[in-house]
């Protein structure tokens, strides 16, 4: 499939299902079970694992022709892959918290900075899964704080 014929629909049920393993560990975190430094390890890997993924978004669109501030876009899209290495170097709550941050800035940048213009519902799409993104990293502190 083309990126140009990416339908909404498409991209949405991607974009949510990849919120799964979010939901699943951020609820695992909140279980009686011996496994929440398990389910902490798994909610990290992959909040890093999606940060540095957004960045590498930046990357596609400063090589894309026609991209504005495609050097922007370069340098920014690096940094969630080194923010998102180093909250793998930290503690499960200090993480958690490095990751929340590293989604907020890169939805802020991305919004006040460096819009994406090529499909009409990816800005609201992007955002309502930031936002669910961010509830999950919140369910998942708590979690983590609790069990400590």
């Amino acid at each position: 499939m083309d990126s140009a014929t990416l339908s909404p629909r498409t991209a949405g049920v991607l974009g949510y299902a990849g919120l799964i393993p979010f939901v699943l560990a951020a609820l695992m975190l909140h279980g009686p079970w011996p496994g929440t430094a398990l389910a902490a390890q798994v909610f990290i890997a992959y909040g890093a694992t999606i940060l540095a993924f957004l960045g590498g978004i930046q990357w596609g669109l400063a090589l894309s022709p026609g991209s504005g501030r495609a050097t922007e876009r370069a340098v920014v899209g690096v940094l969630p892959s080194l923010v998102a290495w180093l909250a793998l170097l930290v503690s499960a709550a200090t993480a958690t918290i490095v990751l929340a941050g590293g989604f907020a800035a890169l939805l802020l940048w991305e919004r006040v900075r460096c819009p994406v213009t090529g499909s009409p519902w990816y800005p609201g799409l992007r955002a309502r899964l930031t936002a669910a993104v961010l509830a999950c990293h919140a369910a998942a502190l708590a979690g983590i704080v609790t069990s400590a």
